[in-house]
């Protein structure tokens, strides 16, 4: 069976090097996020343990083997409410389409938060509207629609 790393590796299309060296050690600038690969049981003690020594960092998953940690704030909702401020979008112009812990600010930020059918439980649970699997080309399929009614798509 292959190990998590690996898989993530060929999902990402690059080759991680293990460095033995801190992180605190080599990384020279602020750290925005953290990601741990492991197995689903594994990560759930990691999280309990960081977020007890740390209580400032915001836990989620993107992948049931993917435990991500940033800073309380640091989301896609917020940097999707940062474009819409700067394009002049409102909320209700956005359609949002996501299938993980990670996609949660975003989702309920968008006007129309869509949970992917393969997204997680508490995904589906929080969002209002429902998209096919994103290998059925789920996000396509909605964003079709919308343009076949004309509800998307027009000039500026």
């Amino acid at each position: 069976m292959p190990k998590v790393c690996d898989i993530y590796e060929g999902r990402i299309q690059a080759r991680g090097q293990e460095t033995g060296i801190p992180l605190s050690e080599w990384i020279d600038q602020p750290i925005l996020k953290l990601l741990s690969l492991g197995e689903p049981d594994k990560l759930r003690l990691l999280e309990a343990e960081i977020a007890q020594a740390c209580p400032q960092l915001r836990l989620m998953y993107s992948h049931p083997t993917y435990l991500e940690m940033v800073l309380e704030g640091v989301d896609k909702g917020n940097a999707l409410r940062e474009i819409c401020r700067i394009e002049g979008i409102s909320p209700e112009e956005v359609l949002a389409f996501g299938d993980q812990e990670n996609d949660l600010e975003m989702l309920e930020f968008a006007g129309l938060g869509y949970a992917m059918e393969n997204a997680t439980d508490e995904v589906k649970r929080r969002t209002q509207y429902l998209a096919p699997r994103f290998d059925r080309l789920g996000v396509a399929s909605v964003v079709n629609d919308y343009l076949a009614r004309g509800e998307i798509g027009g000039q500026p």
